[in-house]
């Protein structure tokens, strides 16, 4: 198998939750586009080939941003839901031949990831089949409820809260999603996909920093966060 990695960032989606007139990845981030500020993070890992962007059918992606660096940044039309962008990045790499490297996915709205963070991800996997990817342990109580009532206490020690990138070869995570899609099941993330399947992905410690974009209040950590980086790099 070969080492090479090709980063796909799925960034087709509306972002309903977040609302405003655009999707959350188009949002300016101090003076930036989200997804820019994501794809010049992704540039600077130098474990990456290319990135891959699966956009909306009616997104003009002007991708020719001087921060997107060093990598060479190609769109493609994803899919009506995250599987299926990722499903069609997948595919356009195995079409070029690529089937035998590796995918790293990232979400397009987290654009505080760092380099450093994706070569942990890189190393800690090593290249095994399993893959791997970036998690952060539990540390608030977990309640069971229903109906709004708390029914009992979760052990959280067992528990993790799954970010991205997500590391996975091209072939494997291919066969996975297809197999999803093929019975109709909603996978949350590419982890999801690999252990329908029955691989055992490898959890690596992630950042509370490396933040995804989800409600409107997110802006205001995402920017603070973003802050602290800069006056430290």
């Amino acid at each position: 198998m070969s080492n090479k990695i090709w980063a796909i960032v799925p960034s087709a989606g509306s972002g309903k939750r977040f609302g405003g007139s655009a999707p959350k990845q188009y949002t300016p981030l101090h003076g930036k586009q989200v997804i820019h500020r994501t794809l010049e993070r992704l540039s600077a890992v130098s474990e990456l080939s290319g990135i891959l962007v699966g956009v909306a059918a009616e997104t003009d992606l002007t991708l020719s941003d001087p921060s997107t660096g060093r990598l060479k940044v190609e769109t493609y039309i994803g899919g009506a839901t995250r599987s299926e962008t990722v499903l069609k990045g997948l595919k356009r790499l195995i079409d070029c031949g690529r089937g035998d490297e590796w995918a790293l996915i990232h979400d397009a709205a987290r654009p505080l990831i760092t380099p450093e963070l994706v070569s942990e991800l890189v190393n800690s996997v090593g290249f095994d089949a399993r893959g791997g990817f970036l998690a952060i342990q539990v540390v608030d109580t977990l309640k069971k409820a229903k109906n709004g009532r708390s029914l009992e206490t979760i052990d959280r020690g067992q528990h993790w809260c799954a970010q991205t990138p997500q590391l996975f070869p091209v072939g494997r995570l291919f066969d996975a999603l297809s197999a999803g899609k093929e019975k109709n099941i909603t996978f949350t993330d590419e982890a999801n996909a690999m252990e329908f399947l029955g691989y055992a992905p490898l959890l690596v410690q992630g950042s509370r920093e490396n933040l995804k974009l989800t409600e409107p209040e997110d802006m205001i950590f995402a920017s603070a966060i973003l802050d602290t980086q800069e006056k430290t790099s």
